[in-house]
């Protein structure tokens, strides 16, 4: 059962703005966040500072790209809320017993710009990934393509400038979904809840790319996700570069004006040459 109570993820301020010559009264959007806490099989689990939107997505994908679940279809109930304080998403699995066992408790705070600081135990910050398997290829073009439609198909940034986005893409060019949300954790949770509860998308078929930083934690739900490629707007960090490695995924960092910097597992982005 799967019920939704999302707000909107934009509002509207009233604002001064001061010019050089002028001032002037003015409405302002302003991206939204507000407390979103993940209650488990009745547990508190973590509460996250995000955008309150398309949320049934990021339960989703918080539960996959935390290891807590292996794929949608493992979720027996969820259920969207409002509280005094902001929403509550409940989420209960199916009785697995492997999924149970391998539910990790997290204290109740997680800020918009914080992956680990949730976590219960520094042994279980960094996690153990899965090795991904894949003989995807992806052209310099298709990045560049790819971050070109990014830019233009993010309605929440082009009104607040305060979000970040995920986004994944097939071989074939095809801007499959766009996430956004003001913490880039988020975003990517809110991509990959999608991915995995649309039966039309195989996330093994295409990349994906973020607006962000690629960070330890996002390059870790995306080797939990199944996707190979991992394309960066901005740097990634050296255990990033170490997971990725370990994973066997491409990482792709400062990919903007047409040019970006490989990592990690360059074989699968196709030279000149290899075309």
């Amino acid at each position: 059962m799967f019920r939704s109570n999302t707000q909107q993820a934009v509002c509207k301020v009233d604002t001064i703005r001061l010019t050089k010559n002028k001032v002037v009264n003015t409405l302002d959007s302003v991206a939204v966040e507000t407390p979103v806490a993940l209650v488990i099989n009745g547990e508190p689990h973590v509460v996250m500072m995000a955008s309150p939107h398309e949320l049934d997505d990021f339960a989703i994908g918080f539960c996959i790209t935390e290891n807590l679940i292996r794929a949608a279809d493992d979720i027996d109930y969820l259920d969207i809320t409002s509280c005094e304080a902001g929403l509550q998403i409940h989420v209960r699995f199916k009785e697995n017993d492997e999924i149970q066992g391998e539910t990790r408790k997290r204290n109740l705070t997680g800020r918009t710009g914080c992956g680990l600081c949730g976590t219960a135990l520094i042994e279980e910050a960094v996690r153990n990934t899965p090795v991904i398997d894949s003989d995807l290829k992806v052209t310099p073009e298709q990045i560049t393509r790819a971050l070109d439609l990014v830019e233009g198909n993010q309605p929440v940034k082009s009104q607040t400038g305060a979000v970040h986005a995920a986004a994944w893409f097939s071989v074939a060019d095809n801007l499959n979904v766009i996430r956004e949300d003001v913490g880039r954790h988020n975003a990517l949770d809110k991509l990959v809840g999608h991915m995995h509860s649309d039966k039309q998308v195989n996330p093994e078929s295409g990349f994906m790319v973020i607006t962000s930083r690629a960070s330890y934690e996002m390059v870790t739900k995306t080797a939990f996700a199944g996707v190979a490629v991992l394309v960066a707007a901005s740097a990634p960090t050296s255990l990033a570069i170490e997971i990725a490695e370990k994973s066997h995924m491409t990482l792709v960092g400062f990919a903007r004006n047409e040019s970006c910097v490989i990592y990690t597992h360059p074989e699968r982005i196709l030279s000149g040459s290899e075309k």
